[in-house]
């Protein structure tokens, strides 16, 4: 059996079809006349430039198991304060966001079950 990657081939051709598939979506809300053409294309772009550099933080922190746990609780942290700010509106409501995120992975957690 032959082993395969589902990664993504980092080639020079992948910025440019990034930047031509933004710059489609900013043509069709340009041309769809929504307004929204330039916002479109920034978006496209900073989520693509995020992206990238989320990628290679995990592909840095898989390398190190200590800074496994760690990052987990970051993202959480993160995922928590995020929706708790946009469901309240900036209030305190975010250490309650924290409970729904958790109980969301919780059937993914069996202690219980021997490592393979």
């Amino acid at each position: 059996m032959s082993s395969s990657s589902s990664m993504i081939a980092i080639t020079p051709l992948l910025p440019v079809i990034v930047v031509l598939l933004a710059a489609l979506g900013g043509a069709v809300a340009w041309l769809g006349r929504l307004g929204h053409g330039r916002a479109v294309v920034t978006a496209c772009l900073r989520a693509a430039l995020q992206l990238g550099v989320v990628s290679v933080v995990i592909a840095w922190v898989v390398a190190y198991s200590a800074a496994v746990a760690g990052f987990i609780l970051l993202m959480y942290g993160v995922a928590a304060f995020t929706a708790g700010r946009r469901v309240t509106a900036g209030g305190p409501g975010w250490w309650w966001a924290g409970l729904p995120i958790a109980a969301g992975t919780a059937p993914c957690w069996r202690p219980w079950r021997a490592a393979a």
